[in-house]
Protein backbone atom coordinates (compact mmCIF):
# COMPACT_ATOMS: atom_id res chain seq x y z
CA UNK A 1 0.00 0.00 0.00
CA UNK A 2 1.35 3.40 -1.03
CA UNK A 3 -0.18 6.73 0.02
CA UNK A 4 0.44 9.91 -1.99
CA UNK A 5 0.08 13.29 -0.28
CA UNK A 6 -0.01 16.25 -2.71
CA UNK A 7 0.05 19.27 -0.40
CA UNK A 8 0.92 22.95 -0.60
CA UNK A 9 3.40 22.91 2.28
CA UNK A 10 4.80 20.43 4.75
CA UNK A 11 7.47 20.24 7.44
CA UNK A 12 9.81 22.03 7.90
CA UNK A 13 7.34 24.64 6.61
CA UNK A 14 4.96 25.96 9.25
CA UNK A 15 2.18 27.44 7.12
CA UNK A 16 -0.91 26.19 8.89
CA UNK A 17 -2.08 23.07 10.66
CA UNK A 18 -1.90 20.60 7.73
CA UNK A 19 1.86 21.25 7.34
CA UNK A 20 2.34 19.43 10.63
CA UNK A 21 -0.73 17.16 10.65
CA UNK A 22 0.30 15.39 7.44
CA UNK A 23 3.94 15.33 8.54
CA UNK A 24 3.04 13.55 11.78
CA UNK A 25 0.67 11.16 10.02
CA UNK A 26 3.19 10.31 7.30
CA UNK A 27 5.88 9.71 9.93
CA UNK A 28 3.62 7.28 11.80
CA UNK A 29 2.68 5.50 8.56
CA UNK A 30 6.37 4.99 7.70
CA UNK A 31 6.97 3.46 11.12
CA UNK A 32 4.14 1.04 10.32
CA UNK A 33 5.74 -0.03 7.03
CA UNK A 34 3.36 1.94 4.79
CA UNK A 35 4.94 3.53 1.72
CA UNK A 36 4.49 7.30 1.57
CA UNK A 37 5.29 9.92 -1.07
CA UNK A 38 4.78 13.62 -0.44
CA UNK A 39 4.67 16.29 -3.18
CA UNK A 40 4.93 19.79 -1.69
CA UNK A 41 5.89 23.23 -2.94
CA UNK A 42 8.84 25.19 -1.58
CA UNK A 43 6.46 27.53 0.27
CA UNK A 44 7.86 28.16 3.76
CA UNK A 45 10.88 25.94 3.17
CA UNK A 46 14.26 27.24 4.46
CA UNK A 47 16.99 27.82 1.84
CA UNK A 48 19.16 24.89 2.96
CA UNK A 49 16.51 22.34 1.93
CA UNK A 50 17.07 20.80 -1.51
CA UNK A 51 14.40 21.54 -4.10
CA UNK A 52 13.17 19.56 -7.11
CA UNK A 53 14.78 16.30 -5.96
CA UNK A 54 13.16 13.28 -4.37
CA UNK A 55 14.67 12.62 -0.97
CA UNK A 56 14.19 9.93 1.65
CA UNK A 57 13.03 11.32 4.98
CA UNK A 58 11.53 10.09 8.24
CA UNK A 59 8.09 10.77 6.70
CA UNK A 60 8.59 9.13 3.31
CA UNK A 61 9.88 10.07 -0.11
CA UNK A 62 9.46 13.82 -0.41
CA UNK A 63 9.92 16.36 -3.15
CA UNK A 64 9.73 20.12 -2.58
CA UNK A 65 8.86 21.58 -5.98
CA UNK A 66 10.31 25.00 -6.67
CA UNK A 67 7.21 27.04 -7.47
CA UNK A 68 7.04 30.70 -8.41
CA UNK A 69 3.28 30.94 -8.27
CA UNK A 70 2.14 29.01 -5.20
CA UNK A 71 -1.56 29.47 -5.89
CA UNK A 72 -1.13 27.46 -9.11
CA UNK A 73 2.14 25.44 -9.00
CA UNK A 74 1.98 23.71 -12.38
CA UNK A 75 4.95 21.35 -11.91
CA UNK A 76 3.64 20.31 -8.51
CA UNK A 77 0.30 19.41 -10.14
CA UNK A 78 1.96 17.49 -12.99
CA UNK A 79 4.15 15.45 -10.63
CA UNK A 80 1.12 14.67 -8.49
CA UNK A 81 -0.91 13.58 -11.53
CA UNK A 82 1.90 11.24 -12.61
CA UNK A 83 0.86 8.99 -9.70
CA UNK A 84 -2.78 8.91 -10.76
CA UNK A 85 -2.81 5.61 -12.68
CA UNK A 86 -0.46 3.63 -10.48
CA UNK A 87 -1.61 1.42 -7.60
CA UNK A 88 -1.70 4.31 -5.17
CA UNK A 89 -4.15 6.13 -2.98
CA UNK A 90 -4.27 9.92 -3.11
CA UNK A 91 -4.91 11.82 0.12
CA UNK A 92 -5.66 15.48 -0.53
CA UNK A 93 -5.90 18.40 1.87
CA UNK A 94 -8.42 21.23 1.36
CA UNK A 95 -11.16 21.52 -1.24
CA UNK A 96 -10.35 24.97 -2.59
CA UNK A 97 -6.55 25.02 -2.89
CA UNK A 98 -6.27 24.98 -6.72
CA UNK A 99 -3.85 22.00 -6.98
CA UNK A 100 -6.07 19.95 -4.64
CA UNK A 101 -9.15 20.91 -6.64
CA UNK A 102 -7.60 19.94 -9.98
CA UNK A 103 -5.99 16.71 -8.73
CA UNK A 104 -9.09 15.70 -6.76
CA UNK A 105 -11.53 16.27 -9.62
CA UNK A 106 -9.35 14.36 -12.10
CA UNK A 107 -8.83 11.51 -9.64
CA UNK A 108 -12.60 11.28 -9.11
CA UNK A 109 -13.30 11.54 -12.85
CA UNK A 110 -11.00 8.57 -13.56
CA UNK A 111 -12.29 6.67 -10.52
CA UNK A 112 -8.94 6.57 -8.72
CA UNK A 113 -8.74 5.81 -4.96
CA UNK A 114 -9.11 9.18 -3.24
CA UNK A 115 -9.49 10.52 0.29
CA UNK A 116 -10.18 14.24 0.47
CA UNK A 117 -9.76 16.05 3.80
CA UNK A 118 -12.23 18.93 4.03
CA UNK A 119 -10.26 20.92 6.66
CA UNK A 120 -13.12 23.14 7.79
CA UNK A 121 -13.80 24.60 4.37
CA UNK A 122 -17.51 23.75 4.38
CA UNK A 123 -18.41 25.81 7.44
CA UNK A 124 -20.74 28.75 6.68
CA UNK A 125 -18.18 31.20 8.04
CA UNK A 126 -15.49 29.84 5.73
CA UNK A 127 -17.72 29.67 2.64
CA UNK A 128 -18.58 33.35 2.74
CA UNK A 129 -15.04 34.25 1.66
CA UNK A 130 -14.46 34.04 -2.15
CA UNK A 131 -17.94 32.56 -2.31
CA UNK A 132 -18.45 32.70 -6.11
CA UNK A 133 -15.33 30.65 -6.86
CA UNK A 134 -16.19 28.16 -4.13
CA UNK A 135 -19.68 27.63 -5.51
CA UNK A 136 -18.19 26.54 -8.84
CA UNK A 137 -15.80 24.10 -7.15
CA UNK A 138 -18.57 22.66 -4.98
CA UNK A 139 -20.78 22.13 -7.99
CA UNK A 140 -18.02 20.15 -9.75
CA UNK A 141 -17.39 18.08 -6.62
CA UNK A 142 -21.13 17.45 -6.37
CA UNK A 143 -21.06 15.85 -9.85
CA UNK A 144 -18.26 13.46 -8.85
CA UNK A 145 -19.01 12.92 -5.17
CA UNK A 146 -19.73 9.18 -5.51
CA UNK A 147 -16.05 8.63 -6.38
CA UNK A 148 -14.74 10.53 -3.34
CA UNK A 149 -14.19 9.45 0.24
CA UNK A 150 -14.33 12.61 2.36
CA UNK A 151 -12.35 12.96 5.57
CA UNK A 152 -13.89 14.76 8.53
CA UNK A 153 -12.19 15.55 11.83
CA UNK A 154 -15.33 15.85 13.97
CA UNK A 155 -19.05 15.07 14.29
CA UNK A 156 -19.81 18.67 13.36
CA UNK A 157 -17.76 18.51 10.17
CA UNK A 158 -19.34 15.18 9.22
CA UNK A 159 -22.75 16.86 9.47
CA UNK A 160 -21.59 19.71 7.21
CA UNK A 161 -20.33 17.26 4.57
CA UNK A 162 -23.65 15.39 4.58
CA UNK A 163 -25.59 18.64 4.43
CA UNK A 164 -23.60 19.77 1.39
CA UNK A 165 -23.24 16.50 -0.54
CA UNK A 166 -25.99 14.25 0.83
CA UNK A 167 -26.25 11.59 3.49
CA UNK A 168 -25.10 8.79 1.19
CA UNK A 169 -21.57 10.12 0.59
CA UNK A 170 -18.60 8.16 1.93
CA UNK A 171 -17.02 9.78 4.98
CA UNK A 172 -14.28 8.71 7.36
CA UNK A 173 -14.22 10.61 10.64
CA UNK A 174 -10.80 10.69 12.27
CA UNK A 175 -9.45 13.57 14.39
CA UNK A 176 -6.12 15.22 13.73
CA UNK A 177 -3.33 13.45 15.59
CA UNK A 178 0.07 14.79 16.58
CA UNK A 179 3.44 13.53 17.65
CA UNK A 180 3.75 14.28 21.36
CA UNK A 181 6.85 16.31 22.09
CA UNK A 182 8.65 16.39 25.43
CA UNK A 183 6.86 18.60 27.93
CA UNK A 184 8.75 21.74 28.77
CA UNK A 185 9.49 22.38 32.43
CA UNK A 186 7.18 25.22 33.38
CA UNK A 187 8.36 28.17 35.41
CA UNK A 188 6.08 30.56 37.26
CA UNK A 189 5.80 33.91 35.52
CA UNK A 190 5.81 37.29 37.31
CA UNK A 191 2.57 38.03 35.46
CA UNK A 192 0.50 35.14 34.04
CA UNK A 193 -0.62 35.40 30.46
CA UNK A 194 -3.35 34.10 28.23
CA UNK A 195 -2.42 33.13 24.69
CA UNK A 196 -4.04 33.28 21.29
CA UNK A 197 -1.94 31.52 18.66
CA UNK A 198 -2.96 31.16 15.05
CA UNK A 199 -4.00 32.95 11.88
CA UNK A 200 -5.01 36.57 12.39
CA UNK A 201 -8.30 36.52 10.51
CA UNK A 202 -11.87 37.69 11.25
CA UNK A 203 -13.07 34.07 11.51
CA UNK A 204 -10.91 33.74 14.66
CA UNK A 205 -13.04 36.35 16.52
CA UNK A 206 -10.06 37.84 18.35
CA UNK A 207 -12.02 41.08 18.66
CA UNK A 208 -14.48 39.22 20.90
CA UNK A 209 -11.56 38.08 23.04
CA UNK A 210 -10.34 41.66 23.45
CA UNK A 211 -13.77 42.78 24.62
CA UNK A 212 -13.86 39.77 26.95
CA UNK A 213 -10.63 40.60 28.76
CA UNK A 214 -11.87 44.15 29.22
CA UNK A 215 -15.05 42.77 30.86
CA UNK A 216 -13.22 40.18 32.97
CA UNK A 217 -13.26 40.71 36.74
CA UNK A 218 -9.89 39.03 37.21
CA UNK A 219 -7.83 39.87 34.11
CA UNK A 220 -6.56 43.32 35.08
CA UNK A 221 -6.62 42.93 38.90
CA UNK A 222 -4.41 39.81 38.67
CA UNK A 223 -1.97 41.54 36.33
CA UNK A 224 -2.70 39.11 33.49
CA UNK A 225 -1.43 39.76 29.96
CA UNK A 226 -2.79 38.58 26.63
CA UNK A 227 -0.24 37.52 24.03
CA UNK A 228 -1.46 37.32 20.43
CA UNK A 229 0.86 35.17 18.32
CA UNK A 230 0.48 35.26 14.55
CA UNK A 231 1.23 37.44 11.56
CA UNK A 232 -0.75 40.62 12.27
CA UNK A 233 0.46 42.56 9.21
CA UNK A 234 -2.96 42.60 7.57
CA UNK A 235 -6.17 44.62 7.71
CA UNK A 236 -7.70 42.57 10.53
CA UNK A 237 -4.48 42.84 12.52
CA UNK A 238 -4.58 46.63 12.16
CA UNK A 239 -8.23 46.64 13.25
CA UNK A 240 -7.30 44.66 16.37
CA UNK A 241 -4.46 47.03 17.23
CA UNK A 242 -6.84 49.97 16.94
CA UNK A 243 -9.37 48.16 19.14
CA UNK A 244 -6.72 47.54 21.79
CA UNK A 245 -6.12 51.30 21.98
CA UNK A 246 -9.84 52.09 22.06
CA UNK A 247 -10.34 49.66 24.95
CA UNK A 248 -7.28 51.06 26.76
CA UNK A 249 -5.60 47.67 26.84
CA UNK A 250 -2.22 48.74 25.45
CA UNK A 251 -0.42 47.69 28.64
CA UNK A 252 -2.10 44.30 28.77
CA UNK A 253 -2.06 43.09 25.14
CA UNK A 254 1.09 42.11 23.25
CA UNK A 255 1.22 41.30 19.53
CA UNK A 256 4.25 39.02 19.34
CA UNK A 257 4.12 37.98 15.69
CA UNK A 258 4.51 34.54 14.24
CA UNK A 259 6.31 31.91 16.31
CA UNK A 260 7.43 28.39 15.40
CA UNK A 261 9.42 25.45 16.69
CA UNK A 262 10.79 25.45 20.21
CA UNK A 263 9.69 29.04 20.78
CA UNK A 264 6.09 28.00 20.12
CA UNK A 265 6.32 25.03 22.49
CA UNK A 266 7.79 27.23 25.22
CA UNK A 267 5.16 29.93 24.97
CA UNK A 268 2.40 27.31 24.94
CA UNK A 269 3.84 25.59 28.01
CA UNK A 270 4.04 28.79 30.07
CA UNK A 271 0.61 30.19 29.20
CA UNK A 272 -2.05 30.12 31.90
CA UNK A 273 -4.40 29.01 29.12
CA UNK A 274 -4.74 29.01 25.36
CA UNK A 275 -7.88 30.71 24.07
CA UNK A 276 -9.44 29.84 20.72
CA UNK A 277 -12.52 32.10 20.35
CA UNK A 278 -13.17 31.31 16.67
CA UNK A 279 -16.56 31.65 15.05
CA UNK A 280 -15.80 28.35 13.32
CA UNK A 281 -13.08 25.67 13.34
CA UNK A 282 -13.20 22.15 11.94
CA UNK A 283 -10.60 21.09 14.51
CA UNK A 284 -7.94 23.51 15.77
CA UNK A 285 -4.50 21.87 15.87
CA UNK A 286 -3.25 24.50 18.25
CA UNK A 287 -5.60 23.14 20.92
CA UNK A 288 -3.89 19.76 20.77
CA UNK A 289 -0.46 21.42 20.83
CA UNK A 290 -1.41 23.39 23.95
CA UNK A 291 -2.84 20.32 25.70
CA UNK A 292 0.36 18.42 24.91
CA UNK A 293 2.22 20.96 27.04
CA UNK A 294 -0.31 20.54 29.85
CA UNK A 295 -1.91 23.91 29.15
CA UNK A 296 -5.69 24.24 29.67
CA UNK A 297 -7.75 25.60 26.80
CA UNK A 298 -10.78 27.86 26.50
CA UNK A 299 -12.31 27.02 23.12
CA UNK A 300 -15.43 28.44 21.57
CA UNK A 301 -18.53 26.45 20.79
CA UNK A 302 -17.73 27.13 17.13
CA UNK A 303 -15.01 24.49 17.60
CA UNK A 304 -15.50 20.74 18.21
CA UNK A 305 -13.90 20.78 21.66
CA UNK A 306 -16.71 19.70 24.02
CA UNK A 307 -14.27 17.06 25.28
CA UNK A 308 -12.41 19.77 27.25
CA UNK A 309 -15.29 19.84 29.72
CA UNK A 310 -15.48 16.04 29.90
CA UNK A 311 -11.80 15.77 30.89
CA UNK A 312 -11.85 18.97 32.98
CA UNK A 313 -8.96 20.21 30.86
CA UNK A 314 -10.52 23.54 29.97
CA UNK A 315 -13.78 25.24 29.03
CA UNK A 316 -16.08 25.07 25.99
CA UNK A 317 -17.55 28.54 25.80
CA UNK A 318 -19.90 30.58 23.68
CA UNK A 319 -17.66 33.04 21.91
CA UNK A 320 -19.44 36.28 22.77
CA UNK A 321 -17.42 38.58 25.07
CA UNK A 322 -19.65 38.03 28.12
CA UNK A 323 -19.29 34.25 28.08
CA UNK A 324 -15.61 34.34 27.25
CA UNK A 325 -15.07 36.70 30.18
CA UNK A 326 -17.04 34.36 32.43
CA UNK A 327 -14.79 31.43 31.54
CA UNK A 328 -11.62 33.48 31.90
CA UNK A 329 -12.79 34.43 35.38
CA UNK A 330 -13.61 30.79 36.13
CA UNK A 331 -10.05 29.84 35.17
CA UNK A 332 -8.51 32.47 37.43
CA UNK A 333 -10.84 31.54 40.28
CA UNK A 334 -9.25 28.08 40.53
CA UNK A 335 -6.93 27.58 43.49
CA UNK A 336 -3.41 26.31 42.84
CA UNK A 337 -4.27 22.64 43.37
CA UNK A 338 -7.36 22.82 41.14
CA UNK A 339 -5.38 24.57 38.40
CA UNK A 340 -2.62 21.93 38.51
CA UNK A 341 -5.30 19.26 38.14
CA UNK A 342 -6.51 20.99 34.97
CA UNK A 343 -2.95 20.94 33.65
CA UNK A 344 -2.58 17.23 34.40
CA UNK A 345 -5.92 16.52 32.79
CA UNK A 346 -4.89 18.47 29.68
CA UNK A 347 -1.89 16.24 29.08
CA UNK A 348 -3.87 13.09 29.87
CA UNK A 349 -6.51 14.10 27.31
CA UNK A 350 -4.08 14.57 24.44
CA UNK A 351 -2.11 11.42 25.26
CA UNK A 352 -5.29 9.33 25.42
CA UNK A 353 -7.08 10.72 22.36
CA UNK A 354 -4.66 12.41 19.94
CA UNK A 355 -1.27 10.63 19.93
CA UNK A 356 -0.55 9.83 16.26
CA UNK A 357 1.36 6.65 17.06
CA UNK A 358 -1.67 5.32 18.92
CA UNK A 359 -4.18 6.53 16.36
CA UNK A 360 -2.42 5.66 13.09
CA UNK A 361 -4.11 2.23 12.95
CA UNK A 362 -7.39 4.02 12.27
CA UNK A 363 -5.85 5.64 9.21
CA UNK A 364 -4.32 2.40 7.95
CA UNK A 365 -7.72 0.71 8.20
CA UNK A 366 -9.38 3.62 6.35
CA UNK A 367 -6.80 3.50 3.55
CA UNK A 368 -7.21 -0.26 3.12
CA UNK A 369 -10.98 0.06 2.99
CA UNK A 370 -10.82 2.83 0.39
CA UNK A 371 -8.43 0.81 -1.80
CA UNK A 372 -10.60 -2.29 -1.51
CA UNK A 373 -13.58 -0.35 -2.90
CA UNK A 374 -11.79 0.31 -6.21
Amino acid sequence: MKIIFPIGSIYPAQLGGPSNTIYWLAKALIQNKVEVSVIATNSGIPPEVKLDKWQDTAFGQVIYVNSWFHAMPFRHILISLSFLFRKNLLHLTGLFYPPSTIIGLLAALFRRPLIWSVRGELSPNALKYSSAKKRVVLRLIELLKKQITFHSTSIEETALIKKRFGKAVKIIQIPNFLELRPKIAREEQPAPYLLFLGRIHPIKAIDNLLHAIQQSKHFKPKGVKLKIAGDFDNSYGKTLQQLVSELKLDAEVQFIGRIDGQQKETILAHAAALILPSHSENFGNVVVEALAQGTPVIASQGTPWQILEQYRAGFWSKNDPTNLAKNIDQLFSLDKEQYLTYRENAFHLVKSEFDVFRGVDRWIAAYKKTLSER
